[in-house]
């Protein structure tokens, strides 16, 4: 990951009118665009305040659309190799005007990137079908919460493979499946060859409780 956890300032817990920073070592890079610290001098040819600096601000207003705008954030997230956390982060730091209030006031639904996505889809839905790109997007960007079962990553994101397309087959759906889980349940589960989606989750399941057991 480009940007160290301990090498970012966290969001201030009011999210109020101050201008933040988000801070790699001795970098920091404002809202206003200001780049400043050790690595414009030393690094010069490194891009990451650019896709940082291109990313606009996201207030709910009718002509914004917040699909858009979480894809940039999510592709310059993986461009740099960002956190899902630090990308959380850098979306609530580009929230403005009533989409920043409504966070605010609603910022105990939405702790994590994933449960950011969801609520701001839900507020500021689109008022035009889904196109297959957008969907394919979502569908791939779906990760496995911090603390989300088996059961319940599973059911959305089969639920995403279903608005994606009616059609995948369950080694496709498999596919998405490993791709989104943790890291360790993603690696327990390269070693095996599922055949049906209902053994995955059997197996997966199983796994997962002999990881809290021990």
């Amino acid at each position: 990951m480009a940007l160290a956890e301990d090498g970012l300032c966290l969001i201030n817990e009011g999210i109020d009118d101050r201008q933040t920073e988000i801070q790699h070592n001795s970098t920091g890079i404002t809202q206003r665009g200001e780049i400043h610290g050790d690595m414009r001098r030393q690094q010069p040819e490194m891009g990451i305040t650019e896709k940082i600096l291109d990313i606009p601000q996201f207030s709910g207003e009718l002509k914004h659309n917040v699909k858009q705008w979480l894809r940039i954030i999510h592709q310059a997230c993986d461009d740099q190799e960002i956190s899902e956390h630090d990308g959380y982060l850098l979306a609530i730091s580009r929230l403005s005007g009533s989409a920043r209030d409504f966070f605010k006031s609603h910022r105990q639904y939405a702790i994590t990137w994933n449960s950011l996505v969801d609520l701001l889809m839900n507020r500021y839905p689109s008022s035009q079908v889904a196109s297959p790109e957008e969907l394919l997007f979502r569908l791939i960007q779906r990760q496995q919460g911090i603390r989300e079962s088996i059961a319940e990553y599973y059911e959305k994101k089969n639920q995403l493979c279903h608005e994606y397309d009616i059609c995948v087959t369950d080694q496709q759906r498999i596919y998405y499946l490993k791709q989104g889980l943790g890291v360790e349940l993603k690696q327990y589960a390269e070693y095996h060859s599922f055949v049906s989606l209902a053994q995955f989750k059997n197996v997966m399941e199983i796994h997962e409780r002999h990881q809290l057991q021990t």
